[in-house]
């Protein structure tokens, strides 16, 4: 049976220093050249990673962002699973 961890919105599991306490700071910021659309950001210099995707439409005069989540492979952002933010910290094997 595979051991079960907690990851928090920066990809630290709860063994790591700062686990959900401390914001880590960008490392690098995928965003569109101007106005509304899709930004990811991942906050460590991995391959795998947690990943942010930020969207950003306005419609009515009025700007909604949503922001999700999920952990992979910084090439294939474009493609994996997001889940809302507001889901982490989450459970995860290892």
């Amino acid at each position: 049976m595979a051991e079960k961890f907690y990851r928090d919105i920066w990809g630290r599991t709860h063994l790591d220093p700062g686990y959900n306490t401390v914001p880590q700071k960008p490392y690098e910021i995928d965003s569109p050249a101007s106005g509304d659309g899709v930004t990811y950001i991942r906050y460590e210099n991995k391959d795998t990673c947690a990943i942010h995707r930020v969207t950003v439409a306005t419609s009515n005069g009025r700007k909604a962002t949503k922001i999700e989540i999920a952990y992979g492979a910084w090439a294939d952002r474009a493609t994996l699973e997001y889940e809302p933010a507001a889901n982490y910290p989450k459970e995860v094997e290892a």
